[in-house]
């Protein structure tokens, strides 16, 4: 399936990039005439950067992606859109949305070293170029480890609103146990997160 999804939307033309400035770029991941929009050794590199970079295990905290290969296959489900950004050729980060439903959407955000002193402006660049590509979309959710103070921070930081902490929800596989899952959204278009 090309990256047309079940909920009704198609991602953009990735030979389309988004460009932020002369050095900051947007790529979609996605499949265009049968090709995915970046190649699959460079997904799988990205993956072992993470687990370098001690990202990760706070990324895909519950023990369900392990590999490499199993990063790969995450961000070539159809029902994911996935976006890599980048400073010239260095990959800054990655973001992905998905349960896509009913106007609501599940983000998902990994910046990279490279990106460092930056992130909250490659973050905001990413959830603006998702409201402007998939408008249907009216409110992005975040679900975030209450352990997690780092990733709490960037998302209030990228205008997002927490609603409150659900005691055990989430299951930390790294460390063995039940954490509280931080509910968080933000309204389409505006960046307060109100």
């Amino acid at each position: 399936m090309d990256n047309a999804h079940q909920s009704g939307f198609q991602a953009p033309d990735p030979s389309q990039s988004t460009r932020q400035s002369l050095n900051d770029v947007l790529v979609p991941y996605a499949k265009v005439n049968g090709e995915w929009s970046l190649p699959d050794e460079f997904i799988l590199s990205l993956a072992y950067q993470m687990r370098e970079e001690g990202t990760f295990t706070s990324v895909f905290y519950n023990g369900e992606i392990t590999s490499p290969e199993a990063v790969l296959a995450l961000m070539q489900r159809p029902t994911n859109l996935p976006v890599f950004a980048f400073t010239g050729s260095e990959p800054t980060a990655m973001a992905w949305l998905n349960g896509i439903s009913g106007g609501i959407a599940f983000a998902h955000f990994c910046t990279f070293a490279a990106a460092k002193g930056r992130t909250v402006e490659i973050g905001q660049r990413v959830v603006s170029f998702w409201e402007v590509n998939f408008k249907p979309i009216r409110a992005i959710l975040g679900l975030t480890p209450a352990n997690n103070k780092l990733a709490l921070r960037y998302i209030k930081s990228l205008g997002f609103t927490v609603i409150g902490t659900i005691p055990k929800l989430l299951v930390d596989a790294y460390h063995g146990e039940l954490v509280g899952g931080t509910i968080s959204y933000r309204s389409s278009g505006d960046s307060n997160g109100r």
